[in-house]
């Protein structure tokens, strides 16, 4: 089906549901979980009794005749309807030669609840996921057998695997297979089923591929199917995790019977991310309950061990699920153990972002080139508007570039730093270290010599995050911008020697001028240590991350000093031609900081 006919399919499903009788009844069984007052509402009752508002008024969009489906409910409107896999002739998923079908019902299954509630500490679910509506590919060609075993080893307590297709190029064949990878395991993971089951035929289908849990996600189900559905799972022997995101999605999670309950820090109509939403539902729960009945679960955002931390201490939740930064890290096992706060070396593992090299990729013209970047990994997007360069932009490009970057990072304004204060620069390089942690890059204005009137001029009509002094701006000029990157020029054997303002987030070092596709005597970085880590630029490209990893993040590993690298900063040589990225040059670049990063930091 095309996309419109999916969203045509979504809307007509939507008014389909306003037409209903204003009242449904549903026979659900028994209680599953106990007296708790939690759970007056659905248990322990033979029917439930709806009005349409209560069935159907937390549905994005309900009431509005001109509303227009959102991606969610689009993706959730392709599901109803769907042919059961094994539903004829139970032809086998594996393909090939292979002729048995696949039934894994038999196997042993994990307690998902008793799991997350008996650790000690806060347990991880680690997700498999290729790609995803707002992040495009992540990596398609992963083998899922591989990387289950990997965060098997590392300490998941579960594997989510993402089994829809179109959208995030899953499968229940990517489940089955995680599933037989782990089996050998002592105390193996559970694994969850991760898709929009909107019926009682895709849990039957996650029980045959080895779940042992199944996703319901309350803004794409009415109160009737979701308190059906909860019921069916505990039949069919799988744990559902009931997924909310608005108050109202909680209070229906609550009625639901589940045991297991989650908040998604990102709303799934608009992409938005609010990292503050699992601590503010998680106030809905009864303390003693939270404690003793339900088990709560942080379901998107997480990138570091800073955010983990953060949410058992504000949410009390007890397990956190991290997809992307998990399927974008070099080594598996060790972000896996860093998150979990299991690493061998304690000093290391407050926070995994304190340790990530970053990536900028600088002189971007077009917004394609700028989520190319993006997908591909760059934590800055930099963009010239200085008007003696070849690549200089108009304002209104640079605002469509910001606007592709904000929408592709799942934020709607310019990002905001801590309060500068008596902060040091080193800490100002950590901040920028975690504001690019979840995928979510920030765009950078480089400007050269301009009157603090243009400069502001370009602020405020583009919306960019941070502005790089790439010239001989002034102290008093630095301290009018904002938040902003500073340039040091390497000339000859020197640095130049810019005053550092407090709103000085990074210094960048390049040859003199820039843009020249020359790198300058790295052996100078050895004289900034009063500029904390710097960004190396001139020259950069694949190659020459490479050689800056031997040459200098290793050069000094004996020495009481850190490495000096914030990360690095390419241009030209990622070009077809000025102002033209050559996307594999850019992918090879962006690997290659990926490489150079220590092992277990966040891509």
């Amino acid at each position: 089906l095309s996309q419109a006919m999916l969203m045509a399919t979504c809307n007509k499903w939507i008014c389909w549901a306003l037409l209903l009788p204003s009242v449904w009844t549903f026979a659900l069984g028994g209680s599953r979980r106990g007296t708790s007052p939690l759970h007056q509402g659905s248990q322990g009752r033979d029917d439930v009794l709806l009005s349409e508002e209560e069935d159907c008024g937390h549905l994005y969009g309900y009431g509005d005749p001109t509303h227009e489906a959102s991606i969610l409910q689009t993706i959730a409107a392709a599901q109803r309807g769907q042919s059961e896999v094994f539903g004829g002739d139970e032809t086998s998923v594996f393909g090939g030669d292979e002729t048995t079908s696949v039934d894994l019902t038999d196997l042993p299954r994990v307690d998902v609840y008793a799991t997350l509630k008996k650790e000690a500490r806060t347990t991880l679910c680690a997700e498999f996921k290729r790609a995803s509506p707002s992040k495009g590919p992540i990596d398609v060609d992963a083998d899922v057998e591989e990387v289950a075993r990997a965060y098997a080893e590392a300490g998941a307590s579960l594997i989510s695997v993402l089994t829809e297709k179109k959208w995030f190029q899953g499968s229940l064949e990517d489940m089955a297979k995680a599933r037989l990878a782990v089996d050998a395991i002592a105390d193996r993971p559970a694994i969850l089923r991760k898709d929009f089951v909107v019926d009682e035929r895709m849990i039957r289908e996650a029980r045959r591929f080895g779940a042992d849990a199944v996703l319901l996600i309350v803004a794409c189900l009415r109160a009737s199917e979701l308190f059906e559905l909860v019921a069916k799972c505990f039949e069919y022997g799988v744990e559902p995790v009931v997924e909310a995101h608005s108050e109202r999605e909680m209070e229906l999670a609550l009625k639901s019977g589940a045991r297991v309950l989650g908040v998604n820090n990102r709303n799934l109509h608009t992409f938005q991310l609010d990292m503050t939403a699992t601590a503010r539902l998680a106030k809905m729960i009864p303390p003693q309950d939270l404690k003793d009945v339900v088990a709560l679960a942080s379901l998107s955002g997480v990138a570091t061990r800073a955010d983990v931390v953060d949410l058992v201490d504000t949410a009390g939740v007890c397990s956190v699920l991290v997809g992307e930064t998990l399927m974008r890290a070099a080594d598996k096992r060790a972000a896996v153990r860093t998150l979990l706060g299991s690493d061998d070396d304690e000093a290391s593992v407050d926070d995994s972002a304190e340790r990530r090299l970053l990536a900028k990729v600088c002189g971007v013209c077009s917004a394609e080139d700028a989520v190319d970047a993006a997908r591909r990994g760059a934590d800055l997007i930099g963009m010239v508007f200085a008007p003696a360069s070849k690549r200089c932009l108009s304002t209104e490009t640079g605002a469509t570039i910001v606007e592709a970057i904000r929408k592709f990072g799942e934020r709607n304004s310019r990002w905001t730093p801590p309060p500068s204060g008596s902060v040091t620069l080193a800490q100002k390089n950590a901040n920028l270290r975690r504001a690019t942690a979840r995928g979510r890059p920030l765009t950078v204005a480089v400007v050269q010599n301009q009157p603090l009137e243009d400069i502001r001029k370009i602020i405020d009509e583009t919306g960019v995050d941070l502005v790089q002094l790439h010239g001989d701006e002034d102290d008093a000029l630095a301290s009018k911008v904002g938040p902003h990157l500073r340039v040091v020029h390497a000339v000859d054997d020197t640095l130049s020697r810019p005053i550092i303002s407090d709103d000085c987030h990074a210094v960048l070092v390049d040859t003199a001028g820039g843009g020249t596709g020359q790198r300058f005597d790295w052996s100078l970085l050895r004289t900034t240590n009063d500029l904390g880590e710097v960004l190396v630029a001139g020259g950069v490209d694949a190659a020459a991350v490479d050689d800056a990893a031997k040459a200098i993040l290793f050069l000094n590993k004996d020495e009481d000093e850190d490495a000096r690298i914030l990360g690095f900063d390419a241009s030209s040589r990622l070009e077809e031609s000025p102002g033209l990225k050559d996307h594999d040059k850019v992918a090879a670049y962006l690997a290659a900081v990926k490489r150079a990063s220590p092992r277990g930091s966040a891509p």
